[in-house]
């Protein structure tokens, strides 16, 4: 297992629109997950599964408008923390966002592999309606909506 997973993708619109989605429009890309983007806010995700209520919490550590979203979460299912980062970078036409998380080696014996893969997908989900709703938010300010 590794320690470490990584997902990238391509947004057509600009850093500060997609900045500007991943910290103030998340409802409209990940409604469970509820932050302020500064340093040391709570963060706090909830979501349901087979009618069973789940939550994690943690901790913004690191906030780079435009550029870095870091935090730190868990759940008590977990028995640590895992360490989870937004990285965008401006590209011609378009801006990259990298997510990654780590830390899954320090969890308890067995749940560092279950969550890796259950993560990966979560992140793939997450990410493609991120780049989705950035696109849709960048072609609605184009098109002198708002």
């Amino acid at each position: 297992m590794a320690d470490r997973i990584s997902l990238s993708g391509r947004a057509q619109c600009t850093p500060e629109v997609l900045w500007h989605v991943l910290v103030d429009n998340r409802a409209a890309w990940w409604p469970d997950m509820d932050f302020a983007p500064h340093p040391g806010a709570p963060l706090t995700e909830r979501w349901s599964e087979d009618g069973v209520e789940h939550t994690a919490t943690g901790t913004v550590l690191a906030v780079a408008p435009g550029r870095l979203l870091s935090f730190r979460w868990t759940a008590p299912e977990w028995g640590a923390h895992t360490v989870v980062s937004f990285e965008l970078t401006d590209e011609v036409d378009a801006t990259g966002v990298e997510v990654s998380e780590s830390g899954f080696a320090g969890l308890d014996a067995g749940m560092g592999a279950v969550l890796s893969a259950a993560h990966r997908e979560g992140w793939a989900f997450h990410l493609a309606n991120l780049i989705e709703q950035a696109e849709k938010t960048d072609q609605a300010r184009q098109s002198g909506g708002s």
